[in-house]
């Protein structure tokens, strides 16, 4: 967050470079960080809290679901079908 704020961004979700992004805490292989900054991407701030919720809803854990994954796009493709 601190490279998107020096970048003038509003958050990571706001940078062309995410997906390839190792700065901060990508750095730590967070898979879940990342698939929302990505779903933020292409969907939005608001659909992702909704998604979120709906996740929560059903009883899921969603960050463990998207951390239990291969990858990002896995991760990524999980928050998707819950959209």
């Amino acid at each position: 967050m601190r490279c998107a704020h020096a970048k003038g961004l509003a958050g990571c979700y706001a940078c062309e470079s995410v997906a390839d992004c190792g700065c901060g805490f990508f750095a730590t292989g967070n898979k879940s960080a990342k698939a929302c900054s990505l779903f933020i991407q292409k969907h939005g701030k608001e659909s992702l809290a909704k998604t979120l919720e709906k996740m929560n809803d059903l009883g899921l854990n969603w960050n463990k679901l998207l951390e239990n994954e291969k990858d990002v796009k896995a991760s990524l493709g999980v928050l998707e079908t819950y959209r």
